[in-house]
């Protein structure tokens, strides 16, 4: 979530510490392939960005986009990225897919907020109750 913030803001530096700590990089990347990774982050995050009302997933250019960073990314990834992110990964492509096939025209900035609130009072949540259950045990 945090690195798809780091998209939303666009903020590098967020993108790349993110990455890091899923180990989504190594911190052994060359310049480019860092480039090329927040270039990446920075295309999934294009939606949310847009504060003109809907998003036109029918006149974005994603896939060009894509194809621009490929060969970097292919040429310089040093580990794939974690399993769990394969999953979302292919859930991300096909409803950007889905949405450009469609023409689809989506709030989806407003749907990002949304969803970053609610993520930010569960993890809130689950930090309080981790130091209720702390306070509970006998010393």
């Amino acid at each position: 979530m945090q690195i798809i913030y780091g998209a939303y803001t666009s903020d590098r530096d967020l993108i790349l510490h993110h990455s890091h700590r899923i180990n989504f990089l190594t911190g052994e990347e060359n310049k480019e392939m860092l480039n090329a990774h927040n270039t990446g982050v920075m295309i999934v995050g294009e939606p949310f960005r847009h504060t003109d009302g809907l998003y036109d997933f029918g006149s974005a250019d994603f896939t060009k986009s894509v194809m621009e960073i490929l060969p970097t990314m292919s040429k310089y990834r040093l580990t794939p990225p974690p399993k769990e992110v394969y999953s979302l990964h292919k859930k991300v492509v096909g409803t950007y897919l889905i949405c450009i096939k469609l023409n689809a025209k989506v709030a989806a900035r407003q749907i990002f907020e949304k969803t970053y609130a609610n993520w930010l009072e569960d993890v809130a949540s689950r930090k309080s109750k981790i130091l209720d259950d702390h306070r509970d045990m006998p010393a």
